[in-house]
């Protein structure tokens, strides 16, 4: 990818999660499983708290949706698509986190009524 490698620590900067859903038996999947059996690693120890929610889904056509600040997502087939392809479409998506800010900060990386329920003491 002609673009360089430095979009790929801005996932938890620009959206709140990633979806990543695929088949883990059909070749229709196979794109997807290799790119992130490649690059997983990578974007976790870049982006650590991060969720990438990868699920595999029996006889589902692969997609990746990245869910974004005020309820705004977007979709991406990824259907027929190459490694390079799927790349191309999760730089498109980390773009996009520019047009639909978070509604709390990259360094939380959970809501904040999330946060306060987790820092309590006292669950009972």
């Amino acid at each position: 990818m002609a673009v360089g490698r430095l979009w790929r620590a801005q996932f938890s900067r620009r959206m709140h999660e990633l979806q990543i859903i695929f088949d883990s038996e059909l070749s229709n999947s196979e794109a997807i499983r290799s790119f992130m059996g490649k690059n997983y690693y990578e974007l976790k120890a870049l982006n650590p708290q991060f969720p990438f929610l990868m699920r595999p889904i029996a006889d589902r056509e692969p997609y990746i949706q990245a869910l974004y600040g005020k309820g705004a997502s977007e979709y991406r087939s990824l259907l027929g698509k190459s490694e390079e392809e799927i790349e191309k479409d999760m730089y498109d998506l980390v773009q996009l986190g520019e047009k639909y800010p978070k509604n709390w900060g990259p360094e939380d990386d959970l809501p904040p009524q999330v946060q306060s329920a987790a820092n309590t003491r006292n669950f009972f």
